[in-house]
C-alpha cells in the first residue's frame, strides 16, 4: 500500500468546503439512519454547533491515540465540536489538548465528510460537516507517550474515558470509525515506522 499524501496544512479553517478541491484531502458523503429518539438527540446536538472534528493524534512511533469515551469498550479517534463560526483547526487542537493535557500540533486536514443523518422512517434529515485532522505531540511528553491518560481537567476525567496508543485497529473499534482508525494509522506510519 502506498503512503498517503502529506496532510493538507491548515493554520486556520473557517469553512470545510474550502478543503473540497484539495488533492491531499479526501471528501466523502456518509449517511447514518437513526431511530427517532437517536435522530432527535443528534439533531439537537448539531443545532448548537457547526460540525465535528476527529483527531488522529500520532506519537512518532507509528501509533495513533484512541479513546473509549463512554465505557462501552468501543474504541474511536478522539473528537470534538466546532462552535458556530469557529475555527475547525483550532477546535481540533483544543479538543486534543483538553483531553490529553499535552500540547498538540495540527499537521493538517486529511478528510472532510458530509454527514447526513436521517430518521429511519424517512420523515426528516439534516447534514453537517466532519473534518479529520492529523495531529502530533508538540512536546516530548514521555509519560504520556508511555501511558496516556485523560487530563484531570477534561470533561472525561470522571473515569468514563480511557486512552490507548495503538499500532493496529483493535477488534473493538467502533463500527463507524474503523476506516478512520485505519486512515490515521496510515498517516502515523508514513515516515516508514509501523
Amino acid at each position: 500500500m502506498s503512503d498517503p499524501p502529506e496532510p493538507h496544512p491548515v493554520a486556520s479553517l473557517r469553512d470545510p468546503e474550502a478543503l473540497l478541491d484539495r488533492d491531499a484531502v479526501r471528501a466523502e458523503r456518509v449517511a447514518r439512519t437513526l431511530d427517532a429518539d437517536r435522530y432527535e438527540a443528534r439533531r439537537e446536538q448539531y443545532d448548537d454547533i457547526d460540525g465535528v472534528v476527529q483527531i488522529g493524534l500520532t506519537d512518532g512511533d507509528g501509533r495513533v491515540l484512541l479513546q473509549d469515551w463512554n465505557g462501552t469498550g468501543e474504541w474511536a479517534p478522539p473528537g470534538g465540536t466546532v462552535e458556530p463560526g469557529g475555527d475547525w483547526a483550532a477546535a481540533a487542537r483544543r479538543s486534543a489538548e483538553r483531553l490529553t493535557g499535552v500540547s498538540v500540533a495540527v499537521e493538517g486536514a486529511v478528510l472532510v465528510e458530509d454527514l447526513r443523518f436521517e430518521r429511519r422512517d424517512g420523515s426528516a434529515s439534516f447534514s453537517a460537516y466532519g473534518v479529520s485532522f492529523v495531529c502530533s505531540l508538540a512536546e516530548p511528553a514521555p509519560s504520556f507517550r508511555e501511558d496516556p491518560a485523560v487530563a484531570p481537567e477534561s470533561r472525561f476525567a470522571d473515569g468514563d474515558a480511557e486512552l490507548a496508543w495503538v499500532s493496529t485497529a483493535p477488534d473493538a473499534t467502533n463500527e463507524n470509525h474503523v476506516d478512520h482508525v485505519n486512515m490515521f494509522l496510515r498517516y502515523a506510519g508514513r515516515d516508514g515506522s509501523d
